[in-house]
């Protein structure tokens, strides 16, 4: 259930969460879920104009992982790995 600002409501609450239009946040909390409050933007969602909407509203932060640099990156981790299983082996072969 997808709710957006055209419709007139900044808030979609389902699956036991409130989720802001406004910052992307979800809150579990279930003040926040009966009062339609958003702790991230400190507002209560009902009463929010759309300029206030406009002007509360915040780029949803994406994390990303960096990409190795290297074309072969994920040979070396290998090879490292395969030595030191035989590093391993070897050691166990001759401490006896």
């Amino acid at each position: 259930m997808q709710v957006g600002l055209s419709k007139g409501k900044i808030y979609t609450v389902r699956d036991g969460g409130i989720t802001c239009h406004l910052c992307g946040m979800t809150s579990y909390n279930r003040d926040d879920i009966r009062e339609h409050y958003c702790g991230n933007c400190k507002v209560f969602l009902d009463t929010v104009t759309y300029q206030e909407a406009q002007r509360l509203h915040k780029t949803p932060v994406v994390l990303r992982m960096p990409q190795t640099t290297h074309p072969s990156g994920g040979v070396y981790a290998w090879v490292a790995v395969v030595l030191g299983i035989l590093a391993l082996a070897l050691f166990v072969l001759f401490w006896r």
